[in-house]
């Protein structure tokens, strides 16, 4: 098996100011765990479903959240 196997085509992506809930919506909503970041043409990161789980930035710390925040939106 090739990595080709497992992707989603066509690929999404996103700039990098896209607003957290937006990329959680765009994951949901596309059955995919993770997107691209492009800027400019280039690849200047990857954000995955990972990314958004327990995070005390944006509220979703394990002590206030039982499940993954992005199931409430």
């Amino acid at each position: 098996m090739k990595a080709k196997d497992l992707m989603t085509t066509p690929v999404l992506s996103v700039p990098p100011l896209t607003l957290v809930t937006d990329v959680a919506a765009l994951l949901l909503d596309s059955r995919i765990s993770g997107l691209p970041v492009i800027e400019r043409g280039k690849l200047v990161g990857i954000v995955c479903g990972a990314d958004l789980v327990h995070r005390a930035e944006i509220g979703t710390d394990e002590k206030q959240m039982h499940r993954p925040w992005w199931h409430l939106i």
